[in-house]
Parts: C-alpha cells; structure tokens; sequence
C-alpha cells in the first residue's frame, strides 16, 4: 500500500484520511498543476480490484455530479501499479464526525434541519438522474462547513440496475424492504429519515447486536419516541419518513424536504436567522442627573425666528449712545424696507434689481409726457430714486 509523499500520477500523497473495507482515502496534491486545490484519492486494496466495480462506481458518480451537495468527483485513472478514484476534499470531516463534536447529536433542532434539508436537496438530485445511493449514512455525508456533501457512491446504482438479489448497505439506515432485496428512492428516504432521527434524539432508532437483530426491531418494533423538544410537526416527518409501509411513506426525497419546510423547526430556525440580521433597536440615552437637565427652551415669537430677517429695536427705544435717530418724515418708508427685510436675501436682491429700472422708467416716461399731470409724476419719482437710495443707505447703517 502506498505511503505519505508517495506519487501516485500527477498526485504526491500528503496523509491518509481513513480506512474501509474498499480501501484507502489519502489527501493529496496535483504536483503537475500550476495552482490546484487539494484532492481525495481513493485507492483500493491490492488484492481486491475490480476494474468493473470502479468504472461503475465513477460512471455513477460523474452523473451525479454537479449539485452543491454532491461531492464534486474529477477523475478515475489507472496509475501504473494503482487505480485511483479522485474527487474534491471536504476539509470538515464526516456528519459523524459532526455528531461526535456534539456528544452525539445535532446542537440544535434547527442544524438538524438544516442538515437534513441540505442532504435531501442533494438527494432529489441523485434521484432526477435516476441514481439510487442505497446507503446513506453519516459516514458517508462529508461536510464543507456545515453544507453537506453526499459522496461514495460504491453499491450506488442506476434505478433500473436495482434488481440485484445482493443485500448491500449498512443495516442500521436499511428499510424494512431491503432485506427482500427491494431497492428505490423510499429506500434513500428512509435511511435519511435515520439520520435525522439521530441527529435529533442522540441515537440510532433500531439497534442490535448482529445484523439479524437489526433487522428484526426495523421490521418489528415501533419506533421509539422523539425527544419531548422535537416539534410535533418535525416528528410527524421523521415518523412518515420511516413508515415500514413504502405506501405510507414519502415517496420522494422531494415530498420529505417539503415537510421539512413547512415545519415549526425551520420556521424557529429562520427567525434565528433573520433576527440577528436586523439593526438593533436605538438605545434610550441616558438619563441626565437633575442638576444637568437643560432648561426648557423659552417661546419665541414666531416673527423673531422668521429666518435671515434682522430684528432692530423700536425707534423709541434706541438707548443711550445709539446712531442718530431717523427723521421722522422718513420712518413709513423704513418700516416698510424692514418689512421687505424680512423676506430672504434672493428675494430682497430680486426687488432691490426691479426697483431700480422700474423707477427709471416711470420717471423718463413722466417727463416725456404730455400731461402737466404726468410730468409731475415723472419728476416725482425722479426724485424718488435718490430718496430711495439714501434710505438704503440708513438701512445698511442700521444693520
């Protein structure tokens, strides 16, 4: 068998990653690429190559490739001495090893949810493709992060290859019928169906100590109750997954993840999501200590706070040292130039533009008439305009 730094084709061997009863799984690297990712090699035993066997085994798993949760597979090659199946790394180890890290269970109902929803999506796949996996099993789900990865597809078949009088698979995730050498795509369901059930109560519904006894409590026993924290609708989809009856149970992985969807589990599970996500709530400030509180602001009159407008005192108010008072003959036109002052300072331009030419003009047209009326009006407001510009002229010493 090979051994760590050993080539094998274009791949050097970095360390090996498990052992079955097929053969071994090395983490490896493609040393004639320029940049690539690392890779699993999965190498038989020597006394023990099937070339059939493998070619099958690839052929399935090419088909199903191409799902986010389906291990992506890359090639299957004979290298000199060694045939090797080579496929991605999931860097998160198994859902076993997952269900160790947690004392042998999901952390939550949510993740087991989630997980399982994850390898029913990728089932459905295998399934549109007509590929049965015939078994599932924690083992055989790799994770990257917390996305499951359905991968070794050894005993998989294609759906109408399913007439094999050969038991296969590991007893424990088994539906009743494969005992009879029944395979389809409820017997997927129901292993699933297994797995959910222990990811949820922390064990295997139906144990034994040799495969004989398994059989007889799938067959026979009823299926243990869930957890009293499993909702009702949840574990009325565990128990419909594992009806002994195929009649009675899902009839695809599709259906199943439906259930799943509509449950209280996945609606507890995305207000977990959701509510994190949203802003947090504007927190009150501090109360001040009363010595500190600001005093209530004093009313204003509304014409005091008119904006841009510039507030002088009452002529009889002027105190001590203030600017000569104005003449009086001429305090009707400033309260009406303070009236105007109080638009803002667009506005004011605007009419300090027009005044100008308006007063031109009806002096020269004045003058130029040919009523003793209107001349009188024409040199009256010529006279006008520099009124007008020495009462600008107080203003902006007002101001």
């Amino acid at each position: 068998m090979p051994r760590a730094n050993d080539q094998i084709g274009p791949y050097q061997l970095i360390k090996k990653l498990g052992r079955g009863g097929f053969g071994e799984v090395w983490l490896a690297k493609n040393i004639t690429a320029f940049v690539a990712p690392e890779v699993a090699l999965k190498i038989p035993h020597d006394d023990d190559v099937d070339l059939n066997a493998i070619k099958q085994e690839a052929e399935i798993w090419l088909a199903a490739s191409g799902h986010p949760n389906v291990l992506p597979f890359i090639e299957a090659n004979v290298y000199e001495d060694y045939v090797a199946i080579v496929s991605e790394y999931a860097p998160d180890g198994s859902l076993r090893d997952w269900l160790k890290q947690h004392g042998g269970r999901a952390p939550s109902v949510e993740a087991a949810v989630e997980m399982t929803r994850g390898i029913l999506n990728g089932l459905a796949h295998l399934h549109a493709r007509n590929i049965i996996h015939r078994d599932l099993k924690p083992d055989n789900v790799l994770l990257r992060g917390t996305t499951p990865l359905i991968t070794d597809f050894g005993i998989a078949r294609f759906l109408d290859l399913t007439k094999s009088s050969i038991i296969a698979g590991t007893p424990v995730y088994m539906a009743p019928e494969t005992f009879d050498t029944k395979r389809n795509q409820q017997t997927d369901v129901w292993s699933v169906g297994v797995m959910l059930y222990q990811m949820l109560a922390g064990q295997l519904p139906f144990t034994g100590q040799t495969s004989w006894e398994v059989e007889k409590a799938i067959r026979f026993q009823e299926l243990p109750a869930l957890p009293a924290n499993v909702p009702t609708d949840l574990q009325q989809a565990v128990t419909r997954a594992m009806e002994k009856q195929p009649e009675a149970r899902f009839k695809t992985a599709t259906e199943m993840l439906r259930a799943l969807q509509t449950s209280e589990a996945i609606r507890v599970a995305l207000r977990k999501v959701i509510e994190p996500s949203l802003p947090n709530k504007r927190e009150a400030p501090p109360e001040l200590p009363p010595q500190t509180k600001p005093a209530p602001p004093k009313l204003v009159p509304k014409s005091a706070t008119a904006p841009n407008r510039v507030m002088l005192p009452p002529l009889h108010q002027r105190p001590e040292g203030a600017k000569k008072a104005i003449p009086f003959v001429f305090l009707p036109f400033v309260k009406l130039l303070r009236f105007y002052w109080g638009f803002s300072s667009d506005v004011r331009l605007l009419v300090k533009i027009m005044v100008f030419p308006l007063l031109l003009f009806i002096g020269a047209t004045g003058l130029l008439g040919k009523s003793t009326s209107i001349n009188i009006l024409g040199g009256l407001t010529c006279l006008a305009i520099p009124v007008y510009a020495l009462l600008l002229y107080f203003m902006y010493r007002e101001d």
